[in-house]
């Protein structure tokens, strides 16, 4: 007959064995996927065959390229660590940012958009998220984070100067709305020149009269929306 003590050693052995086997598991499957679409910056529209670049220092690159959807997916990144993510397609800028992979024990995965800009003369890029408010030249809280990625992909693309143009809240004074806008525009390029884009590849553009291509709302707009003029840059050279 078999001790009970050797019985009882065996269960265990067998029990960490089980458990070692697990946690060897856990740490092959710890692993990230970035994954999402790729839309151009002033259409809106899916673009395909942009090459999406994930880079660790030291290690191999992890590349993915959008579909005909606009879909891309990279995989295989490690939880925790910090890659410089390369985007780039010709006819768009080429951008460049850090990205931080969130840190986990197990298999996840994590949405992330992107936008490219169109990198063709007379280009023309919307600037969504305004960055004034009504009436207003002052640049508004929250506006650094929109001008500081474009300050970013001039840099990266140095051979690339813009048109900045600003247009106004209403049509009650003309004048006026000219000052205003001049001072919207000096306001944009001073703000890029101190992040270190050359003043020489800025020039502006104001206008004394509402967007045409977005016109001001004939009736009420709902409560706590208000039209703003808007701003555009356009590519003047490349």
């Amino acid at each position: 007959m078999i001790p009970r003590m050797m019985i009882v050693l065996f269960l265990l052995s067998c029990v960490f064995t089980v458990k070692s086997q697990a946690q060897d598991n856990s740490a092959l499957e710890a692993v990230v996927s970035v994954t999402g679409y790729v839309y151009d910056g002033a259409t809106r529209e899916p673009v395909n065959g942009v090459k999406v670049t994930f880079t660790k220092r030291g290690h191999n690159p992890n590349i993915a390229t959008s579909n005909k959807g606009g879909y891309y997916l990279v995989t295989s990144l490690e939880p925790g660590e910090t890659y410089v993510v390369r985007v780039e397609k010709p006819g768009f800028f080429q951008d460049e940012f850090e990205y931080s992979v969130p840190n986990t024990n197990r298999y996840q995965e994590v949405s992330r958009d992107l936008l490219v800009q169109p990198l063709r003369k007379g280009a023309t890029i919307p600037v969504y998220v305004h960055p004034f408010e009504l009436n207003k030249s002052k640049l508004k809280v929250g506006a650094s984070e929109f001008l500081d990625e474009v300050a970013h992909m001039l840099r990266l693309n140095p051979n690339v100067s813009i048109e900045i143009s600003c247009y106004p809240d209403s049509d009650e004074n003309e004048s006026a709305n000219m000052k205003m806008t001049n001072e919207r525009c000096d306001a944009i390029r001073s703000y890029l020149t101190s992040k270190g884009v050359e003043a020489k590849r800025l020039s502006i553009r104001a206008f004394g009269e509402t967007d045409p291509r977005n016109p001001k709302p004939i009736r009420k707009t709902p409560k706590g929306k208000r039209y703003i003029g808007s701003v555009y840059m356009t590519i003047t050279s490349i």
